[in-house]
């Protein structure tokens, strides 16, 4: 999909929407998703003969498309009146570790952009909401939170019959402060798609735990090595918290067990 003509009509349906009309608006930039969007260099330091320019220069593109979208809201006035999320499904791998995408949980595809932007006043949202999602920033997120943080902006009550519905959601708003030791779950297979070479991975602050059918276990702190070169697990001993996890999860831990059986750890 070329972005270029993608925001170009996303601008013309902003235009005809009624002066001061409510919108909720999905926008899908897919500049970044291999194999890349090919547009030529944005300048000198791309060289988009090679992967890793390509890449980087579909991403000066999808920042121009988002700018694009940002000065329209702003020129119009809109964006006072806006709350803008952006997120990602999943992040790239350029060869960083040898896994593809749909195999890895390492940090370059597990780590993804996510910012949200709240004009000053919003009508559902007191000051002390807007303070915890700055504080928020600091501490990892997961995808899960946007439908929750959404239903805030958008003043969804928090009571019946809403409650039972929100309670059931495995995410949580951002407008709440998030536990530091939160353990964030990446998985490849799930009801809705599947993936060769099953795994899973936890993140709890900068510690993460890797499990796959291919390359078995793998303990990183991500604070000390960023890249994840180091693991440090231990064979047979995996940390507390890891422990816990499989315990509150046995979809975890039966497909732990499982690959175990199928392929002893060595």
């Amino acid at each position: 999909m070329d972005d270029e003509v993608f925001v170009e009509r996303v601008l013309k349906t902003l235009s005809a929407l009624p002066v001061g009309s409510p919108f909720f608006a999905a926008v899908q930039f897919n500049a970044t998703h291999f194999p890349f969007l090919e547009k030529p260099p944005r300048g000198p330091e791309f060289d988009v003969t090679e992967r890793v320019g390509r890449y980087d220069n579909a991403v000066r593109v999808l920042d121009d498309g988002l700018d694009a979208l940002l000065s329209h809201l702003q020129s119009t006035g809109q964006l006072s009146n806006t709350v803008v999320l952006l997120t990602a499904d999943h992040g790239e791998n350029h060869g960083e570790h040898d896994a593809h995408r749909t195999q890895s949980f390492y940090e370059e595809v597990a780590g993804i952009p996510f910012f949200v932007f709240v004009p000053e006043r919003h009508s559902t949202l007191s000051e002390q909401s807007i303070e915890t999602l700055r504080s928020n920033a600091h501490v990892r997120v997961q995808n899960l939170d946007v439908v929750p943080t959404l239903l805030d902006v958008m003043g969804v009550p928090r009571t019946e019959p809403y409650a039972r519905f929100r309670a059931a959601m495995p995410g949580q708003s951002l407008f709440e402060p998030v536990a530091a030791d939160r353990v964030l779950v990446a998985r490849n297979v799930v009801p809705i798609r599947r993936w060769s070479n099953e795994g899973f991975g936890l993140t709890r602050g900068s510690e993460r735990y890797i499990f796959t059918e291919w390359q078995q276990e793998g303990l990183f702190d991500l604070s000390r090595d960023p890249q994840e070169r180091n693991n440090l697990i231990v064979p047979g001993r995996l940390p507390e918290w890891v422990h816990v996890t499989l315990a509150q999860r046995p979809d975890l831990k039966e497909l732990r067990d499982r690959l175990c059986r199928e392929r002893p750890i060595q």
